[in-house]
């Protein structure tokens, strides 16, 4: 409706002078999350790895995911997905852990997944950060139910 020039004005006012595609930037953590998220998961399951290397591997990937939410929340970037993230490669990790070394018994497993819960609750009602808040309830009330069952 609009002759030309008026469009290609207004574009300019709104993008500020940059171009019209959306930059996928500020999603690479979000990506790079998630690809953690999915080696973890091949690490633990799909290789004939010793417990030590996995569990090694798996503190880097955690150690990675804190660094790179660091260095985006100082850009004023929301990590709340990476922290999630790196909140559940620790959980898989102990799991992994208790699994290798203590071959699953369950008086070593149920308190340290009530520690995962109780550290969740704390700093989701402490930073009022709702997943892990949720997160941290839910597990306790779970696990309690599938102790008491």
């Amino acid at each position: 409706m609009l002759p030309e020039h008026y469009c290609d004005y207004l574009l300019n006012l709104y993008t500020k002078g940059g171009s019209e595609s959306v930059s996928s930037r500020g999603y690479t953590h979000l990506a790079a999350a998630a690809l953690t998220l999915g080696l973890t998961v091949f690490v633990i399951y799909f290789t004939e790895m010793s417990p030590l290397l996995q569990t090694a591997i798996l503190a880097v990937f955690v150690v990675f995911l804190v660094v790179m939410a660091i260095h985006y929340s100082k850009k004023g970037i929301s990590t709340l997905f990476v922290y999630v993230v790196a909140a559940l490669i620790l959980l898989f990790m102990t799991v992994h852990i208790v699994d290798a070394f203590f071959e699953g018994k369950r008086g070593v497993l149920m308190p340290l997944l009530y520690l995962h819960c109780f550290v969740w609750s704390v700093t989701g009602f402490g930073r009022k950060i709702l997943p892990f808040s949720i997160g941290g309830t839910l597990g306790a009330i779970l696990l309690t139910i599938y102790i008491v069952i």
